[in-house]
């Protein structure tokens, strides 16, 4: 995955901030946020989205599986 930062306070994200986004505001969004920039943003708070990260994830949310398959770069196989 390619870096994606907050369009609010330019953080770098990880993939679960990017798949929340995803989930909770549409795949063709054009701008993501930092969880603390987007619990901002729907007025709540930053402990009930983490929360949502882990019920999505233990429901087996495509959003989430999707970002942890990393591509397997053929330059760089280490055979494992």
């Amino acid at each position: 995955m390619k870096p994606v930062f907050c369009a609010s306070c330019k953080r770098k994200l990880i993939a679960d901030e990017v798949a929340l986004n995803q989930r909770l505001l549409g795949m063709q969004i054009g701008a993501f946020h930092c969880v603390d920039c987007l619990a901002l943003r729907l007025d709540t708070t930053s402990d009930r989205l983490k929360g949502l990260i882990v019920r999505f994830k233990e429901m087996g949310c495509a959003y989430f599986t999707r970002l942890m398959e990393v591509p397997r770069d053929e330059d760089s196989y280490d055979g494992l």
